[in-house]
């Protein structure tokens, strides 16, 4: 409505009232922003993203790919170090069982855990006495804590890492013969650890290689 013309508001002739003038410019403000609360996609401009924020989620994507191979292969790397301990320690649990002496199963040289990457045996009985053994740190035989037997009585088998002082740390296998004895059967992770180690730095380095390839294409390549 221009000035001048007929007022309905305040049926007044002639020129509009600056009241209802005022009044009319605040509606039309007030119902374009609750327009734009009530409906905030409603824009004729779209938002388009930055660039950067493709090629940093690209960067995300390939980190989580890399992480998700990375633990894939450690997994399968710390797994794989179960063997042959796994048979070593059911089978042993089995034998004794059968009747089989403690002794039979630990047969061939003594193993000395701080430098040999050798599987090795120890057969304790329900009081945790040693009954036989192969496996030697120092020059004595060394058992793991006591709630992994309490473990393994529970659950029949457990699978874990031991580490003893000094920081050797083995896969350990513990398996419990019905006849009540413990079979325990472990070797050393060195060469476990060190091809993690390895996996570990060709992860970051292939990740690393990624970001500056992704950002060289990014700020560089026209």
């Amino acid at each position: 409505m221009e000035v001048g013309s007929y007022c309905g508001g305040c049926q007044q002739g002639g020129a509009i009232c600056h009241l209802c003038l005022h009044v009319k410019v605040a509606l039309r403000v007030y119902t374009k922003r609750m327009a734009k609360i009530i409906h905030p996609w409603n824009t004729t401009k779209k938002l388009q993203p930055s660039p950067l924020a493709y090629w940093l989620a690209l960067i995300a994507t390939c980190s989580i790919i890399i992480a998700f191979v990375y633990v894939a292969i450690q997994q399968d790397y710390r797994t794989s170090a179960n063997d042959p301990q796994i048979q070593m320690a059911e089978d042993g649990a089995a034998a004794l069982a059968n009747g089989a002496s403690p002794a039979s199963l630990v047969t061939g040289q003594k193993v000395n855990m701080a430098a040999s990457l050798a599987p090795f045996t120890i057969v304790v009985d329900k009081n945790l006495r040693v009954l036989a053994s192969n496996g030697q740190l120092n020059g004595q035989t060394v058992l793991p804590p006591r709630d992994v037997f309490s473990n393994a009585k529970s659950n029949g088998e457990l699978r874990f890492t031991w580490q003893t002082a000094g920081g050797y740390r083995f896969a350990t296998v513990v398996d419990l013969s019905s006849s009540g004895d413990f079979v325990i059967s472990a070797r050393s992770l060195t060469e476990v650890e060190k091809q993690e180690n390895a996996l570990t730095f060709m992860a970051m380095a292939t990740l690393i290689g990624l970001v500056v390839v992704i950002l060289f294409i990014a700020f560089v390549v026209k």
